[in-house]
Protein backbone atom coordinates (compact mmCIF):
# COMPACT_ATOMS: atom_id res chain seq x y z
CA UNK A 1 0.00 0.00 0.00
CA UNK A 2 2.72 2.02 0.87
CA UNK A 3 4.03 1.72 -2.51
CA UNK A 4 1.36 3.51 -4.08
CA UNK A 5 1.80 6.42 -2.59
CA UNK A 6 3.63 8.73 -4.57
CA UNK A 7 5.33 11.03 -2.15
CA UNK A 8 6.84 8.25 -0.36
CA UNK A 9 8.27 6.77 -3.37
CA UNK A 10 9.59 10.36 -4.39
CA UNK A 11 11.37 11.01 -0.66
CA UNK A 12 12.59 7.29 -0.52
CA UNK A 13 11.09 6.75 2.85
CA UNK A 14 9.07 3.95 1.57
CA UNK A 15 11.77 1.18 3.55
CA UNK A 16 11.67 3.41 6.75
CA UNK A 17 8.19 4.24 7.13
CA UNK A 18 6.88 0.52 6.34
CA UNK A 19 8.99 -0.43 8.97
CA UNK A 20 7.23 1.96 11.52
CA UNK A 21 3.90 1.05 10.33
CA UNK A 22 4.61 -2.73 10.77
CA UNK A 23 6.27 -2.38 14.22
CA UNK A 24 3.22 0.20 15.51
CA UNK A 25 0.41 -2.36 13.87
CA UNK A 26 2.15 -5.46 15.85
CA UNK A 27 1.61 -3.98 18.94
CA UNK A 28 -1.19 -2.88 18.34
CA UNK A 29 -2.22 -6.72 17.27
CA UNK A 30 -0.86 -7.88 20.38
CA UNK A 31 -3.04 -5.18 22.72
CA UNK A 32 -6.08 -6.45 20.73
CA UNK A 33 -5.21 -10.14 21.23
CA UNK A 34 -4.62 -9.41 25.18
CA UNK A 35 -8.29 -7.89 25.07
CA UNK A 36 -10.20 -10.03 23.07
CA UNK A 37 -8.51 -12.97 25.59
CA UNK A 38 -9.44 -11.43 28.43
CA UNK A 39 -12.81 -10.81 27.35
CA UNK A 40 -13.44 -14.48 26.55
CA UNK A 41 -11.70 -15.62 29.97
CA UNK A 42 -13.77 -13.75 31.79
CA UNK A 43 -16.80 -15.17 30.64
CA UNK A 44 -15.41 -18.87 30.38
CA UNK A 45 -13.57 -18.88 34.13
CA UNK A 46 -16.05 -17.03 36.00
CA UNK A 47 -18.72 -20.25 36.38
CA UNK A 48 -15.76 -21.95 37.08
CA UNK A 49 -14.87 -19.99 40.22
CA UNK A 50 -18.18 -18.95 41.30
CA UNK A 51 -19.20 -22.75 41.49
CA UNK A 52 -15.82 -23.69 42.78
CA UNK A 53 -16.24 -21.11 45.28
CA UNK A 54 -19.89 -22.23 46.32
CA UNK A 55 -18.63 -25.90 46.61
CA UNK A 56 -15.72 -25.07 49.03
CA UNK A 57 -18.54 -23.19 51.27
CA UNK A 58 -20.95 -25.54 50.97
CA UNK A 59 -18.53 -28.22 52.30
CA UNK A 60 -17.18 -25.92 55.15
CA UNK A 61 -20.02 -23.61 56.25
CA UNK A 62 -22.72 -25.75 55.44
CA UNK A 63 -24.64 -24.15 52.96
CA UNK A 64 -27.19 -25.84 50.84
CA UNK A 65 -26.17 -28.66 48.49
CA UNK A 66 -26.24 -27.29 44.45
CA UNK A 67 -29.18 -28.63 42.73
CA UNK A 68 -30.36 -28.85 39.23
CA UNK A 69 -32.58 -25.81 39.67
CA UNK A 70 -29.64 -23.68 41.27
CA UNK A 71 -27.43 -24.43 38.94
CA UNK A 72 -28.89 -24.11 35.78
CA UNK A 73 -30.60 -20.67 37.25
CA UNK A 74 -26.29 -19.54 38.13
CA UNK A 75 -25.39 -20.50 34.68
CA UNK A 76 -28.52 -18.14 33.09
CA UNK A 77 -28.00 -15.50 35.36
CA UNK A 78 -23.96 -15.28 35.07
CA UNK A 79 -24.41 -15.30 31.36
CA UNK A 80 -27.00 -12.17 31.67
CA UNK A 81 -24.60 -10.45 33.61
CA UNK A 82 -21.42 -11.57 31.98
CA UNK A 83 -22.35 -10.52 28.24
CA UNK A 84 -22.10 -6.85 29.09
CA UNK A 85 -19.15 -6.56 31.13
CA UNK A 86 -17.20 -8.78 28.32
CA UNK A 87 -18.86 -6.22 25.60
CA UNK A 88 -17.19 -3.45 27.74
CA UNK A 89 -13.80 -5.06 27.74
CA UNK A 90 -14.39 -5.59 23.98
CA UNK A 91 -15.39 -1.98 23.64
CA UNK A 92 -12.30 -0.29 25.17
CA UNK A 93 -10.10 -1.08 22.49
CA UNK A 94 -12.71 1.38 20.09
CA UNK A 95 -12.69 3.82 22.82
CA UNK A 96 -9.01 4.04 23.41
CA UNK A 97 -8.55 4.45 19.60
CA UNK A 98 -11.20 7.48 19.54
CA UNK A 99 -9.82 9.39 22.62
CA UNK A 100 -5.66 9.23 20.85
CA UNK A 101 -7.91 10.74 17.85
CA UNK A 102 -9.44 13.01 19.86
CA UNK A 103 -6.16 14.01 21.18
CA UNK A 104 -4.21 13.94 17.69
CA UNK A 105 -6.95 16.99 16.56
CA UNK A 106 -6.67 18.60 19.59
CA UNK A 107 -3.02 18.87 19.03
CA UNK A 108 -3.72 19.96 15.33
CA UNK A 109 -6.07 22.49 16.44
CA UNK A 110 -3.37 24.12 19.36
CA UNK A 111 -0.47 24.34 16.97
CA UNK A 112 0.70 27.59 15.20
CA UNK A 113 -0.96 28.55 11.87
CA UNK A 114 1.74 28.04 9.12
CA UNK A 115 1.67 30.45 6.73
CA UNK A 116 3.22 29.90 3.09
CA UNK A 117 6.54 32.22 2.65
CA UNK A 118 5.92 32.42 -0.76
CA UNK A 119 5.50 35.44 -2.74
CA UNK A 120 2.58 34.89 -5.39
CA UNK A 121 2.99 38.52 -6.88
CA UNK A 122 6.11 38.59 -7.48
CA UNK A 123 5.87 34.89 -9.53
CA UNK A 124 2.74 36.67 -11.72
CA UNK A 125 5.14 39.27 -12.47
CA UNK A 126 7.55 37.14 -14.00
CA UNK A 127 5.33 34.99 -15.56
CA UNK A 128 3.77 38.45 -17.35
CA UNK A 129 6.91 39.31 -18.75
Amino acid sequence: MLGAMKGVKMTGLMDHLSKIISESSKALRVLLVKIVSLSYTSTALTPVVAFGAYIMLAKYNHYPLMDNSRVFTSLALMQLLLEPVAFFITASSGLMSAICCFERIRIYFNSQDHSDSGDFESLLDNDAT
